[in-house]
């Protein structure tokens, strides 16, 4: 379990961190720095603590995308990243994802 100052910490660094991304999300970036983190959570269950806007080469396309990392109650890190143009899931990196994958509510 977490400790409170943990807690107050990650909530801290989460909110600062959403800010200044919001602040300079390009303009290319249709889906908010928030939606992304929340769509992120819907996958996995874990804490933000840190969310970049950055622009990624697929397949010599290059599109806007979200990563996400989050921190999970057993303090595993796993990134995340989502198209910023959709808000599509592209892809989850991290040691044993399985046990913090999120089911999809029916």
């Amino acid at each position: 379990m977490w400790s409170v100052m943990q807690k107050v910490f990650i909530a801290a660094v989460v909110a600062g961190v959403l800010a200044l991304a919001v602040s300079f999300s390009p303009a290319e970036a249709r889906i908010s720095t928030a939606d992304a983190a929340a769509r992120a959570q819907e996958r996995f269950d874990g804490q933000v603590v840190d969310v970049d806007l950055d622009d990624d080469d697929d397949d010599g396309v290059k599109i806007w995308v979200y990563e996400i990392k989050l921190l999970t109650r057993d303090n595993v890190i796993i990134k995340v990243k989502i198209n910023a143009d959709t808000g599509a899931f592209i892809e989850a990196k991290g040691d044993n994802l399985i046990p913090y994958i999120r089911r999809p509510k029916s």
